[in-house]
């Protein structure tokens, strides 16, 4: 028999090819994880809207919006501001 039986070969040949499909399997997700941007978090309060920088508050002026804006200055004081820089 030895090592050269069929199911010895066998054996070895799925060893390698678990082997081969588990490497490219780590390194595709690997790759993919380094690859992928990471996502901005969400603005979740009127205060960190109002300090954005990067978003651009748009509004007609005499409106029910800017009324609301106007009756809570305090509050969206930062927003009020932004608008009317426009």
């Amino acid at each position: 028999m030895g090592l050269r039986s069929r199911g010895s070969v066998l054996l070895v040949a799925i060893w390698c090819l678990m082997t081969v499909v588990l490497a490219n399997g780590y390194a595709g997700t690997l790759f993919s994880f380094l690859s992928v941007s990471k996502l901005e978090q969400p603005i979740n309060s009127i205060e960190e809207l109002a300090n954005s920088k990067d978003v651009t508050l748009l509004t007609q002026s005499e409106t029910e919006l800017t009324g609301r804006f106007l009756v809570r200055e305090f509050l969206y004081k930062n927003c009020l501001e932004q608008l009317f820089q426009l």
